[in-house]
This record gives structure tokens, sequence and C-alpha cells, in this order.
């Protein structure tokens, strides 16, 4: 039987995400060598920081509203 969250749970996804961060944060490098991610998947604009512009600026039309 599938069990739904509580809206308490929810609320805390934030933070429990948060958390996780910090807690994989100083492993982030063995992890990546691990799955054996290469240089040129962690380039990919879904990996930067502002992923639209990132994506954006790959675009062959510059100047197209992303947001």
């Amino acid at each position: 039987m599938r069990r739904h969250p509580v809206p308490a749970q929810v609320r805390d996804i934030p933070s429990l995400v948060a958390r996780l961060d910090e807690l994989l944060l100083p492993h982030a490098e063995d992890v990546v060598e691990a799955f054996g991610i290469t240089n040129d998947v962690q380039r990919v604009p879904i990996a930067a920081e502002d992923y639209v512009e990132a994506y954006a600026r790959l675009l062959p039309v510059s100047g197209l509203p992303l947001t």
C-alpha cells in the first residue's frame, strides 16, 4: 500500500535537499568519477547554474525570450 506524504513532510523537502547537498558536496568529484561522467557531459546546459541561459547560448538564433 502506497503512503502519501503529509503536508509537514512536503514542507521539509527544501531543508532536506539542502542538507543532502551539504553532505554530498565534499564527495562530488568522487561521485562523478564513480559514475564515469565525462567532461563533455558535465558541460551540458542542464549542468549550468542558469541552464536556460546556457541553453540559449547554444541556439542558432539569438535574442529569443526563453523565460
